[in-house]
């Protein structure tokens, strides 16, 4: 065997291993898009696609050095294209929870209530007039308020209506993590929430909150013990009621990026 197809051979073998399932774990049941997945970048699906590529190298008319390592580094390229291609797919079962999180705020219908990104504690709120007089985000907070931005604009979620109240480490982190909201006084929030929380959003849209702890619990009564920078969704009935769909916290925005990168080239 030349040198070059041991190249190939030795990432064919490091394909395999990257994504190829655990054989001690057992296999658990998979909602139907991670199945599509795991299919597309099975060991058999890469093996047969790595043997394409070496039957090109094998066919190929190579009449001097030159040409014949300008062949194998297009085959390399290709072969790492896949493994990037796969190595993003790996979603298990593992994954469902994100998948169907996924296709509800795809779907609309969700209220997102967040909780401003982390603060600067060494102050407190005396005059909100002005950002001086508060307690306002940290270095931090405004760190990780920009970095849902990216995730989020990749996640393209459909927004209705983005809500920030009027402090400034409320809007602040609605700015930076979405965009301009529409800013609704604290205290008015209070008297809205139970309306908000039982009406559906527009239809095939969600509505982002970006608000403070205690709100829901004085609103609603709804426990939201929650850090600073996470996410509570729920889906209003439309009869008075809502459903508590899940959390997302801050680091959870890149998984969720992953995962519907991951879906969305199955999809292609």
């Amino acid at each position: 065997m030349q040198r070059s197809q041991y190249g190939v051979l030795l990432i064919l073998i490091l394909l395999l291993t990257a994504c190829s399932p655990n054989p001690t774990e057992p296999a658990a049941p998979l909602a139907p898009a991670s199945q599509v997945i795991l299919e597309l970048c099975s060991p058999e699906d890469i093996q047969v696609r790595v043997a394409e590529l070496n039957e090109d190298l094998q066919a190929a008319s190579l009449p001097n050095t030159d040409e014949a390592l300008q062949q194998l580094e297009s085959i390399q390229l290709q072969i790492s294209a896949l493994y990037n291609q796969c190595n993003v797919l790996k979603l298990t079962d593992d994954d469902s929870a994100a998948i169907e999180l996924l296709e509800n705020l795809w779907d609309g219908g969700l209220i997102l209530y967040m909780r401003h990104t982390h603060t600067d504690r060494s102050r407190g709120d005396t005059d909100l007039s002005h950002c001086d007089g508060q307690r306002i985000l940290s270095e931090q907070g405004r760190e990780e308020a920009l970095m849902v931005r990216p995730f989020f604009a990749q996640l393209q979620i459909p927004v209705d209506r983005l809500y920030s109240t009027e402090y400034c480490r409320v809007r602040e982190t609605a700015v930076l993590a979405f965009g301009t909201p529409d800013i609704i006084p604290r205290a008015e929030l209070l008297d809205m929430m139970p309306v908000i929380m039982t009406t559906p959003p527009v239809e095939g849209k969600n509505i982002i909150i970006v608000a403070h702890i205690g709100t829901l619990e004085r609103s609603l009564g709804l426990p939201d013990t929650f850090e600073e920078g996470d996410t509570l969704v729920y889906e209003p009935d439309g009869d008075g009621g809502h459903q508590y769909i899940g959390r997302i916290a801050l680091s959870d925005w890149a998984y969720l990026a992953r995962v519907a990168q991951a879906l969305r080239l199955a999809e292609q």
